[in-house]
């Protein structure tokens, strides 16, 4: 967190000194606001031996889905101080089904422990100050430009009624649990969070005076403590999952 604290700092006070000659913008526009869906496949997370597998609710009981692509959200505010550089400030939001069973001791079955139960989702939120760089004869904020960020990724397990099925055969629909207590249980309660790096590169294209297209890549890289009392693996697997984001991103750019 310091880290992200200072970056941030940083680019803040960046914004003070005049960077170049008052000749860059889109039509005289030197500020922008973002709207992106980012849509991505965790390729090494679903190369392990889950493949893509989940597990999806399907009435009284659970049955095998894939789980190859997700889709996440942001939004960013940034401002262009010369030709070839620029500040950005983004947030965004992503949900992902974490696919390995965490509810249940699969080794010894009673009849009343669980045997298997729907995938447990994940949503993660990311604050992340970047800067942008564009070639020799870029003219901020449209063109082609590389982007770098350190930011924070903030993950929780989404509180839901998650379908459980019993050695037994019952179901949590019949004999329900209480979420909260189940996530306290298995060591899931608590918030995860990492350190995100990000490179990407992205093209605007102008469509009208007021509005910009844009699309590109970014891969981001995640390092993540431990909390005590966490799941260890749950964990491990949300960083190994986080660390294989390859995303395209697609929106609009609105200067002003």
């Amino acid at each position: 967190m310091k880290i992200v604290v200072f970056f941030t700092v940083v680019l803040f006070a960046s914004m003070f000194p005049v960077l170049g000659q008052d000749n860059y913008g889109f039509y005289g526009k030197k500020t922008y606001l973002e709207f992106s869906a980012s849509m991505y496949s965790p390729i090494l997370y679903n190369l392990t031996e889950y493949k893509g597998f989940k597990v999806n609710k399907s009435g009284d009981d659970v049955v095998s889905g894939n789980d190859w692509f997700n889709i996440g959200v942001r939004v960013s505010l940034g401002r262009a101080f010369s030709s070839s550089f620029g500040v950005n400030l983004e947030a965004g939001i992503d949900e992902f089904t974490y696919n390995r069973p965490v509810f249940g001791n699969f080794e010894y079955l009673e009849p009343n422990d669980i045997s298997r139960h729907e995938s447990i989702r994940v949503r993660s939120f990311i604050f992340l100050p970047r800067i942008e760089f564009s070639g020799p004869n870029g003219l901020l904020p449209y063109g082609l430009v590389h982007q770098f960020g350190v930011g924070v990724n903030v993950n929780n397990v989404v509180r839901d009624d998650y379908l459980i099925v019993y050695s037994d055969g019952t179901t949590s629909l019949t004999n329900p649990i209480d979420p909260e207590l189940l996530l306290e249980e298995y060591g899931l309660d608590q918030t995860f969070y990492a350190l995100q790096l990000l490179y990407g590169f992205k093209l605007r294209v102008p469509l009208t005076k007021w509005l910009m297209i844009h699309y590109g890549l970014r891969l981001t890289v995640d390092f993540g403590g431990y909390p005590s009392g966490m799941n260890i693996n749950y964990m491990r697997g949300v960083n190994f999952q986080l660390n294989n984001f390859l995303a395209f991103d697609l929106g609009f750019t609105v200067p002003f």
